[in-house]
């Protein structure tokens, strides 16, 4: 339900001049199906390098507000290869846009003996000198050996450059098309179901779920009797009361069109929202005008369900359903089913 839209990008920023082969590169990838976001960075050095330099890469992933979202180093300091390589992975979020910056450095380290008392003589292999529009930065460490002379490190490391990759996962979630404004049940809401929810038998859900949160990251299925208000005001077009659960019961009754009571009232917009597994209260009535907070039905076990919950599907005079936000406390994120609850999505599409 998702597609991603990745930029990598190798392209050493300034102008150093460089007398070897030495380069970077950077690349960022999103699992489309998992949301997992995996860069990639690494500094490799020409042939007439390795042995003598240290390749060092530090890798950074930032999200589109600059923050910091996952991060690592590595240096082949052990084997002097060539190549270090750094790879970073995370849970994105849909829709979410990530940068990764790789910095991309090459580094002499030479130990060697100083007699006390006499001047460090330092000796560079390939001439760190000739990089003269680099930044350089030096170090020093003093160790004593035993009783022998002074054991003097210099390490000695120029800055390469850096390399950048973005990627970008687009969402292809279906947009919302109406947003209402009430909140169908008497406790903090929770959606379990979203709308592009891909369901067991392959086919979207096209509605959602609705069920009870504490407004604290925790939900639950409501109790049967709960009473149901409607999102908005309009006009009762349908009311059915006379169903009862599945038979056989779920899951077994997924796909044989068990139907559910429902209550549909239509806004002034003319489409129609569909509240289904609700009992109507007594005296309501198709042509009667409702106000938005009215309570309209309770939920019951009608139809083909996992658990008690509210189904909702909105819906224009003729088309297909159309998406929706209810002011509950989660939107989606990673996932658009929560496994709370389930219902025969067949038995309510038209």
């Amino acid at each position: 339900m998702r597609i991603v839209l990745a930029l990598a990008i190798a392209i050493i920023f300034g102008t150093p001049a460089l007398a070897q082969d030495i380069t970077g590169s950077t690349t960022i990838q999103i699992d489309p199906s998992l949301h997992i976001v995996t860069a990639t960075c690494e500094t490799d050095l020409g042939s007439a390098d390795d042995g003598y330099y240290a390749a060092q890469v530090i890798c950074v992933v930032r999200d589109s507000s600059g923050i910091q979202q996952a991060s690592g180093a590595y240096s082949d300091d052990g084997d002097r290869q060539g190549s270090a390589a750094v790879t970073l992975t995370f849970t994105g979020v849909p829709g979410g846009t990530y940068t990764a910056i790789g910095q991309h450095t090459a580094a002499l380290t030479v130990p060697f003996d100083v007699p006390y008392g006499q001047p460090a003589m330092y000796f560079d292999e390939l001439n760190f000198e000739r990089y003269t529009e680099s930044p350089q930065s030096y170090s020093y460490s003093y160790e004593w050996y035993g009783p022998g002379p002074e054991q003097t490190t210099q390490h000695k490391s120029l800055h390469i450059g850096n390399t950048m990759a973005t990627a970008t996962e687009v969402s292809n979630l279906t947009p919302i098309q109406h947003r209402y404004p009430g909140n169908p049940l008497p406790n903090a809401c929770w959606v379990s179901q979203f709308f592009d929810k891909i369901g067991a038998n392959a086919t979207a859900h096209h509605a959602q779920d609705i069920t009870n949160s504490d407004g604290n990251g925790s939900h639950s299925s409501p109790a049967y009797g709960t009473s149901v208000s409607a999102m908005e005001s309009g006009t009762v077009t349908k009311i059915d009361g006379s169903e009862g659960p599945a038979s056989p019961a779920y899951p077994a009754c997924q796909g044989l069109r068990k139907l559910a009571n429902t209550v549909w009232i239509q806004g002034n917009d003319l489409y129609t929202t569909r509240y289904v597994h609700v009992t109507p209260v007594p005296g309501l009535a198709v042509g009667q005008s409702v106000t938005q907070g009215q309570i309209i039905g309770t939920l019951d076990n009608s139809g083909c369900q996992s658990g008690a919950h509210l189904h909702v599907g909105r819906y224009p005079e003729n088309g297909p359903a159309v998406n929706f936000s209810i002011p509950c406390v989660n939107a989606p994120t990673n996932q658009l089913w929560d496994g709370t609850v389930d219902d025969d999505d067949t038995a309510i599409t038209p």
